[in-house]
């Protein structure tokens, strides 16, 4: 498997003494049976087994494989994870969104350079001019590390050919990933009326299966679809 990302977190054990533990994440693939799954692995130490969670396409499968690695590495009872003074360890995790709910800032468009590399495509349902819902793509570029040492994900909303880009911001991969996710949502929401929602079908998905921002804390709503993977029970 394909290395996706790496993150150092850190942990305190029942003795109390903190250590350096890493996250690998694996690239999204394809499964046999038309979904996807995404893994990955806590050490040390060493040899850990690899956890799998799948999706109905890769977006799905690597959001829902980082917030099930939270819910792997949290003390049931107490914070012991953390990442960058964070005890949330940067990674999200499954809770509805909150009544005072504010949206993030849009970031601003930006001409598209070019030589971006995809990471993974989604489809989202917008209203044309009668109110019916047609497709509208989403694709969500690679993060890359900018001159600045911060890091970057570009994510086009409409075809990448003719729209500009915006990015998610982040000090890792991860959290810039994360902050392109959430900023893909924010974006989109605010392109439809407000209360409008596409019927639930096989041609896209609803912003749900986005995660939402506060702050540097992410959010993944429970499905509401029946027939739609739900992982926050994991």
């Amino acid at each position: 498997m394909a290395v996706l990302a790496t993150r150092v977190l850190q942990y305190r054990s029942d003795s109390g003494a903190v250590k350096d533990v890493t996250l690998t994440v694996f690239a999204p693939r394809k499964t046999d049976q038309a979904d996807w799954e995404c893994g990955f692995q806590f050490s040390p130490p060493p040899n850990q087994r690899n956890i799998h969670v799948r999706g109905v396409d890769a977006i799905q499968a690597l959001l829902s494989c980082l917030t099930v690695a939270r819910s792997y590495i949290e003390h049931p009872t107490e914070e012991r994870s953390s990442w960058r003074g964070m005890v949330h360890a940067g990674l999200p995790r499954f809770a509805e969104k909150p009544a005072a709910y504010q949206p993030p800032s849009i970031p601003p468009p930006e001409e598209n350079p070019g030589g971006l590399e995809p990471l993974a495509v989604s489809t989202l349902g917008c209203p044309d001019e009668t109110g019916r819902a047609r497709e509208l793509g989403l694709t969500v570029y690679k993060p890359f590390r900018a001159d600045d040492g911060t890091w970057k994900c570009a994510f086009v909303l409409g075809s990448p050919l003719d729209e500009p880009v915006r990015h998610g911001t982040g000090e890792d991969f991860i959290e810039a990933l994360l902050d392109g996710f959430a900023l893909a949502r924010a974006t989109y929401e605010a392109m439809v009326p407000e209360g409008w929602e596409a019927p639930l079908s096989d041609a896209f998905l609803g912003p749900t299966f986005l995660p939402y921002k506060v702050g540097r804390s992410y959010g993944m709503e429970p499905s509401k679809d029946l027939d739609m993977p739900d992982f926050s029970m994991a």
